[in-house]
């Protein structure tokens, strides 16, 4: 990000009103304005999903999207250009009846692919450098943004007021420097804390007031270094606490984020609990073993074997409604499914070693050490002593927490069948995921929400029986989608809405039985449907993969791709 924005930056028209809600925000969190906004871009951009600007292939305007998706080569415009980019023209025509069978459709496809950016829809205003915005107003430099306003540096906000520097945030306010939380009011770098207020530089809280630098705790008010004080006590050392937070960022527009004290690297030999922590079984294949009913992590015991079966066998029925036919097991797609979405990663807890999963969030990547759920709530029980607190300070922060910074990327709530999850709530059978969210019937993909029967899909919402779909939401039985709502039984579509029966399309609306945007006679679609398809699961049952996608359609010529898979082989 940071290599743009500064002279993308003159081009916006005001910035009054983000300038002054940051101000405001700054007030409320630190008792004090610390400089403007622009100035803290490259702090407050660090951990959070980076976008780039592109230029717009038909006026050369910026164009701000999503970093790391799209081919070499691609051709972008800004949203609002979608007419003057059809794919069929006066200016670019096509004989719709050369088109016979999926190679002919690829070779008619080329060069006529534009991918958008600056996507800003619903009721939205004041909204700059940003991308896939929805009914959210001043919104600067963020992507991924719905239902929220005063937003700047920042991706992955849903209903959220003043935020700024977060990832993965949502139903809260006054926010700087969250990450993966929800339900929080007057946060200062936090991270996975939850239904919490007046908290900095915290991680693994939930249900807590009035914390500061503190780690892994459950219903606490008022502590510092895990230690709670009187109200009086913590109000004086919180006070001096702010200010050296405040001067720090005043003078050098940066201070350490949550982060950085997560991914301080523990002692080799490991953290030593309890004698009576209660620890999850060592076999355990899925978080929430422990044997005491007040962890949040517990779920319903599903043997990991079942709960494979059950999810293959929700991929074969996807597979069925999408392609006509099942395509086998599940993990025989794997490497497939997980293009274009954000691997986890696997771990071993430092305490216990039993094997873990960790959430393929930027944020994350720079931290080595974790603990299980069950072992970070017996961690919480750890403090730093009065004598330290009292000399306590952000420039000895880092050497002081080594020994309780140590949290956990795994919570589960109310979930059963999670196989290799590292985050769940209220979710049903799903495999190697990072975050899974009322869905069920979900693999090798990041954060469904409200989903089902979705595979190697991220960022889709209130969608079902859909496969390698991104950043959309309530789509029904899709293929290689991105950046659409309310679509059903469509194929290789980008930023389209309200379609049905549709392939090849982009930048389309309001559409049925369309290819390359241009509708089709019903009978004559399905014949084109038919024919691609036997195309598609030919190559899947092959090569165990596709060598297209939505993100590669602007740059890969069909042809070329066989003769570099027939060398292969």
């Amino acid at each position: 990000m940071q290599s743009w924005l500064p002279q993308a930056k003159r081009k916006v028209k005001s910035m009054h009103e983000i300038d002054e809600a940051w101000a405001k925000t700054c007030e409320i969190l630190l008792g004090g304005e610390i400089g403007e906004l622009g100035k803290f871009e490259t702090h407050l951009s660090r951990y959070v999903a980076p976008l780039s600007m592109k230029k717009s292939a038909i006026s050369g305007i910026g164009v701000a999207v999503h970093e790391g998706s799209f081919c070499n080569g691609a051709k972008f415009i800004s949203n609002s250009e979608s007419e003057a980019a059809a794919p069929v023209s006066r200016v670019n025509p096509l004989d719709i009846n050369s088109i016979k069978d999926l190679d002919s459709i690829l070779e008619a496809l080329a060069g006529r692919t534009y991918y958008s950016g600056n996507i800003v829809l619903g009721n939205s205003s004041n909204v700059s450098l940003s991308n896939r915005c929805m009914n959210s107003s001043c919104v600067y430099a963020s992507s991924d943004v719905y239902d929220s306003e005063y937003v700047a540096y920042s991706s992955i906000m849903r209903y959220m007021k003043y935020a700024f520097g977060a990832d993965t945030v949502a139903d809260s306010a006054f926010v700087i420097g969250g990450f993966n939380t929800t339900h929080d009011t007057r946060c200062f770098e936090v991270n996975q804390t939850f239904y919490s207020s007046d908290c900095y530089y915290v991680a693994n809280l939930e249900g807590c007031n009035d914390c500061m630098f503190s780690f892994n705790l459950r219903n606490a008010s008022y502590c510092i270094g895990n230690l709670a004080l009187p109200k009086p006590e913590y109000g004086k050392i919180k006070a001096k606490l702010l200010e050296d937070i405040r001067s720090t960022l005043a003078s050098r527009k940066e201070a350490p984020r949550i982060i950085d004290f997560l991914a301080l690297r523990k002692a080799k030999s490991g953290v030593f609990l309890q004698k009576n922590s209660v620890l999850p079984d060592a076999g355990a294949t899925t978080p929430g073993r422990g044997t005491s009913s007040n962890f949040l992590s517990m779920q319903e015991q599903v043997p990991r074997q079942a709960a494979l079966e059950k999810i293959n066998s929700a991929f074969g029925e996807t597979a069925q409604l999408i392609f006509g036919k099942r395509l086998g097991r599940m993990s025989d797609y794997g490497a497939w499914l997980q293009g274009h979405v954000p691997p986890p990663r696997k771990s071993k807890s430092v305490a216990s070693g039993i094997a873990m999963v960790v959430p393929g969030w930027k944020f994350f990547s720079t931290v080595g050490d974790f603990v299980t759920f069950e072992e970070s709530l017996e961690l919480g029980r750890q403090t730093l002593s009065k004598e330290e607190i009292e000399t306590f300070s952000l420039s000895n922060a880092a050497e002081s927490l080594k020994g309780l910074s140590l949290t956990s990327p795994w919570f589960y709530r109310k979930s059963m069948g999670m196989v290799d999850v590292a985050i769940s709530r209220e979710a049903q059978y799903c495999y190697w995921g990072s975050i899974y969210v009322f869905s069920r019937y979900c693999a090798y993909s990041h954060w469904p929400r409200d989903s089902e029967y979705v595979f190697g899909s991220n960022l889709i919402f209130s969608s079902k029986f859909c496969i390698k779909c991104h950043d959309s939401s309530n789509l029904s039985r899709c293929f290689e989608v991105s950046d659409s709502n309310n679509c059903s039984d469509c194929y290789f579509c980008h930023n389209c809405e309200g379609m049905q029966e549709c392939m090849f399309c982009f930048n389309a609306k309001n559409l049925k039985y369309a290819i390359f945007n241009v509708k089709l006679e019903k009978v004559k679609y399905q014949a084109l449907k038919k024919s691609a398809l036997a195309g598609i699961t030919k190559d899947l049952e092959e090569n165990k993969s596709l060598g297209i996608d939505i993100f590669n359609l602007g740059c890969l010529h069909w042809k070329k791709r066989q003769e570099r898979t027939r060398k292969k082989k």
